[in-house]
């Protein structure tokens, strides 16, 4: 099984160049499931980055060449062989192995392609009764195809946890590790804590996204909003949005940032001594560093204080002043950026439910906690 690129032209208005796949099987012979299947997806404008395009295209192809290898054709594929392939991941010695997180990503982009190929009639409707999981939300369903769709839902829990993920750092041990990153990447860990900004936008945020100290300063009580705009940050899929922190949490951020970097270029909010932009590899090797020397058994990185910041807000949504879990949800949708709230509710429930039974009290406490933390590193 091989895979080429072909250019190819979409009803997309963005400014880049997608290259869709072509699966080849080992006689030659275009496969014509997971390539239209990546087309499809491209077209109807579902992936709308060459990213997206890239992490599906790869899982599939690893997913096509293990069915190859063990000579099963897809018509016939049944639950038991995706459980193999995963396992076939997660058994890899040493370096082959990717991270859970990795394993995971690649799951859901090819249960998403089991679903389509179901209902494009490429794979026998014998799949376990996926089918029946689209008619979840029209409410369509009668008494055995809900218990079929409650058997779906424990086979996709099935297939998602049981690769053990590695779970979310208590706000003990971000506490722990924040005493070990150097000074100047103390107020990135903040701002990403408090507002789930990736890593490359709070890179490359300008000063000019932020509301004046003093204006802040006089009213510390109210949230403020970040301006993130594409034309002026590195922002994954060229999104703008904005970005809501806490007045008082702010305000320590701010105060960390005066005497450092900020004070030497007036253009970028963080910048390094040489008054450029941080590298993201340089954060991300002192985050490595500072979780070794924490004795952490999981590496906090950038994209961890992502998650942690989604997972806290979500667990307290009513302390937080929401309506109700999907209003919350629908709030993180906006603020972490993502095009479909399904996006983050895949990527954030299961984790909250995790949490939420392994230390409740901490979760309860995330801000007071976060805000503590920033005004001890400024004191040392």
């Amino acid at each position: 099984m091989k895979v080429t690129y072909d250019s190819m032209a979409t009803n997309m208005d963005v400014n880049i160049t997608i290259h869709p796949p072509v699966f080849w099987d080992r006689t030659g012979r275009i496969m014509r499931a997971p390539t239209t299947y990546v087309r499809d997806r491209i077209e109807s404008g579902f992936w709308s980055s060459g990213h997206t395009v890239r992490s599906n295209t790869n899982s599939l192809a690893q997913f096509v060449a293990f069915l190859e290898e063990q000579d099963i054709p897809l018509k016939d594929v049944q639950i038991k062989h995706l459980v193999a392939w995963r396992n076939s991941l997660v058994n890899k010695p040493g370096n082959e192995r990717g991270t859970n997180r990795t394993i995971n990503v690649r799951l859901r982009a090819v249960v998403g392609f089991i679903e389509w190929a179901i209902f494009n009639n490429f794979i026998q409707d014998s799949f376990w009764g996926l089918r029946v999981e689209k008619l979840i939300r029209t409410g369509r369903l009668n008494f055995n195809q809900k218990q079929q769709a409650q058997r779906i839902r424990s086979i996709r829990l099935l297939l998602t946890e049981s690769t053990s993920r590695a779970p979310l750092p208590t706000m003990e041990e971000i506490k722990r590790f924040s005493r070990e990153l150097p000074k100047a990447m103390r107020p990135m860990m903040g701002l990403m804590l408090s507002t789930g900004m990736r890593i490359s936008e709070v890179l490359s945020v300008p000063a000019s996204a932020f509301p004046s100290y003093s204006s802040v300063l006089k009213a510390p009580n109210r949230m403020y909003s970040i301006r993130l705009d594409s034309r002026e940050m590195d922002i994954k899929n060229d999104k703008s949005r904005t970005a809501f922190i806490p007045g008082r949490l702010f305000l320590t951020i701010y105060e960390q940032v005066m005497p450092l970097s900020y004070a030497g270029n007036q253009s970028l909010f963080f910048a390094n001594e040489n008054h450029h932009a941080w590298a993201a590899s340089t954060i991300q090797k002192s985050f490595k560093k500072a979780s070794t020397s924490v004795g952490l058994r999981h590496s906090i990185t950038p994209h961890t204080l992502r998650h942690v910041f989604a997972t806290r807000t979500l667990e307290k949504w009513q302390e937080s002043g929401f309506s109700s879990e999907m209003a919350c949800l629908i709030w993180l949708q906006k603020q972490l950026g993502h095009s479909q709230v399904s996006t983050t509710a895949n990527t954030y429930i299961n984790m909250t439910s995790e949490l939420h039974a392994h230390d409740r009290a901490v979760l309860q406490q995330y801000e007071q906690a976060l805000s503590e933390m920033m005004k001890e590193t400024t004191d040392e």
